[in-house]
C-alpha cells in the first residue's frame, strides 16, 4: 500500500510541473500537495488561501476543498419503557363505590353477607353485640348494619367480627375480652367483660386483606404485604415475604405469599403459632421455626387457604385440595380408619404434619371452621366433611365412618347447585350461588340460618331471603 501511494504522488508532481511550464492552470487532485517552484513558500495564511505560481498567467491555483468529515451516525434512541402507573387518587367518602361481587361469611352462631354496594347484613346470635346493631337481641333474618358502608371484606371470629372498608380502614365489633377489636371498649351490660355492639375503628391503615381467628384478627397491609395482628394472636412475622392473604385458626395462622425473585414459587405458604398436631405443615416433630411448607412432587403453588381450629386446607393452581394438622374429627377429608390416617401425633391422635391430598378433586373454593370443612367443586356442587358442631357427641371421641354427626370423607350436600363459595360456623353452613342466592343448613339455635323463627335444625339447604341492600 505504501509503495503504490508513493508512485502516484511522483507522477502527479511531474504532470503538475509540465503543465505549469505551458501556462496551463492545473487542478490539483484532492489529496496531492500543492505545486511549488524553486522552493518558494506559498503565500497566505498557512495554506487556506490561493497560491500563485511565478510562471502562471495570474490565474489562481486553488487548493482542493477538504473532504467533508462523515457525519456521525445518530445514536439509537432508547426503547421506551413502561409508562409509570398513575398514583391512585385518595379514597374519600365522595368517591363512587365500585360495584363488587357479593361476599358470604360465617363464624360462631352468625352469618353475614357483604352486598354489591358495600353494605353488611348479618343474622344470628347477638350475645356479645356481634351483629353490630347496637343491641344484644338475636336476629333470625338478615338485617343491614346501619352506618357501615363501603365494605369490601368481612371476617368473623367466634364472638366478634371485623370489616375492611375501601379506604383501607378496619372496623370491629362484638366480644373484646382478648382485645380482638383492636381498641379498648367498656364492659357490655349484663356480660361483665369488654365488648362493643357497634363498629369501632381498629388501629390499622392501608389494609388490603383481613382474617379473624377465635380470639384475634389479622390484616395484610399495603404496599409491602406486611401483616398486623391483634388480640390473642400467634406471633406472625412476614419479613422476607409479600403476604397476599392470611388464614387463622385457634392458635395458628398460615400466610399465602407472593414469592420474590429467587424464592421457590411452589412453596408459597408459611405458617406460625402452635404446632402440637402438625398445623404448621413442617413435617414430623415439634419444630416451630416458620418456613415455607413443602409437598412431595408439587409443581405449582397454592392459590387459596382456609383454617379450622387446628388444621388448614389449601387449593393449588390445578384445583387439588391439600390439608394438614388435626384429623381426629375428620377435618382433613382423608379418612380416619386404620391405615387411612396419615399419621399419629402422640397425645393428640390422628394428624398430618405435612399437606396430604383430600379425597375430593376439582375444587375451586374451600372454607373451614373448628373441626369442619366444606368445598365447592368446579361444577358448583358442595361437599362437606369433619365434625360440624363443637357440641357434637363426636367431639368426645373420634369421627367414625357412618356416624350421623361427622363425615371423615367429603360428602355431597344435596339441594345446592351452581354454588360459588361456601361459609361455615358452629354447626351450620351456607352457600352463595352465582346468582347471589344464599342457601343455609344445619343448626339454627340463634337464627343463624336466616330463615326466620322455627325449628332449631335444617338437614337440607334452605334458600334465604336477603332484603334489598340500602343505597347511599
Amino acid at each position: 500500500m505504501s509503495t503504490s501511494s508513493f508512485a502516484f504522488v511522483s507522477v502527479a508532481a511531474v504532470l503538475a510541473l509540465s503543465a505549469a511550464s505551458c501556462g496551463t492552470r492545473v487542478e490539483v487532485e484532492p489529496g496531492d500537495p500543492p505545486p511549488v517552484d524553486g522552493g518558494l513558500p506559498p503565500t497566505g495564511d498557512g495554506g487556506s488561501s490561493p497560491v500563485a505560481d511565478p510562471g502562471d498567467t495570474g490565474a489562481p491555483v486553488t487548493e482542493p476543498e477538504p473532504e467533508p468529515e462523515p457525519e456521525p451516525e445518530p445514536e439509537p434512541e432508547p426503547e421506551p419503557g413502561p409508562e409509570p402507573e398513575p398514583e391512585p387518587e385518595p379514597e374519600s367518602e365522595t368517591t363512587p363505590f365500585p360495584p363488587q361481587e357479593m361476599v358470604l361469611v360465617a363464624g360462631g352462631d352468625n352469618t353475614c353477607v357483604v352486598g354489591i354496594h358495600g353494605h353488611v347484613a348479618c343474622w344470628g346470635s347477638a350475645e356479645t353485640g356481634q351483629l353490630g346493631l347496637g343491641s344484644f337481641v338475636d336476629h333470625s333474618t338478615p338485617t343491614w348494619i346501619p352506618g357501615l358502608d363501603r365494605v369490601v371484606e368481612l371476617a368473623i371470629g367466634d364472638l366478634s367480627m371485623c370489616a375492611r372498608r375501601l379506604d383501607g380502614t378496619v372496623w370491629c365489633w362484638g366480644m373484646n375480652y382478648h382485645g380482638q377489636l383492636g381498641v379498648p371498649t367498656a364492659d357490655c351490660p349484663r356480660l361483665g367483660y369488654p365488648c362493643s355492639a357497634v363498629p369501632v375503628q381498629a388501629p390499622v391503615t392501608g389494609a388490603v386483606g383481613l382474617a379473624a381467628g377465635a380470639h384475634h384478627a389479622c390484616a395484610v397491609l399495603a404496599p409491602d404485604g406486611d401483616i398486623q395482628c391483634w388480640g390473642a394472636a400467634p406471633q406472625v412475622d412476614a419479613t422476607g415475604f409479600h403476604a397476599l392473604s392470611v388464614a387463622t385458626g385457634y392458635g395458628h395462622a398460615c400466610v399465602l405469599f407472593s414469592p420474590a425473585r429467587g424464592q421457590d414459587p411452589v412453596n408459597n405458604v408459611v405458617c406460625y403459632g402452635d404446632n402440637g398436631v402438625g398445623q404448621l405443615g413442617l413435617g414430623p416433630g415439634l419444630d416451630v421455626a416458620s418456613r415455607p411448607i413443602t409437598r412431595d412432587g408439587a409443581l405449582i403453588g397454592f392459590m387459596q387457604l382456609a383454617a379450622g381450629r387446628d388444621f388448614t386446607c389449601g387449593i393449588d393452581a390445578i384445583h387439588q385440595l391439600f390439608c394438614w394438622g388435626q384429623n381426629q374429627f375428620g377435618g382433613l377429608g382423608w379418612g380416619v380408619d386404620g391405615n387411612d390416617s396419615p399419621e399419629w401425633c402422640p397425645g393428640n391422635g390422628r394428624c398430618a404434619t405435612q399437606p396430604v391430598r383430600a379425597k375430593i378433586d376439582y375444587v375451586k373454593h374451600v372454607a373451614a371452621y373448628y373441626e369442619h370443612a366444606c368445598a365447592v367443586r368446579s361444577g358448583g356442587s358442595v361437599y362437606c366433611w369433619g365434625t360440624p358442631s363443637r357440641t357434637s357427641p363426636a367431639t368426645a371421641g373420634e369421627c367414625r365412618p357412618g356416624s350421623p354427626d361427622c363425615a371423615p370423607i367429603p360428602r355431597l350436600v344435596s339441594g345446592v347447585v351452581n354454588a360459588a363459595t361456601v361459609a361455615l360456623g358452629n354447626g351450620h353452613a351456607c352457600a352463595l350461588t352465582g346468582a347471589n342466592d344464599v342457601y343455609c343448613w344445619g343448626l339454627d339455635t340463634h337464627g343463624q340460618l336466616g330463615r326466620g323463627p322455627g325449628a332449631s335444625f335444617e338437614a337440607t339447604p334452605v334458600r334465604i331471603q336477603v332484603p334489598w341492600e340500602p343505597r347511599d
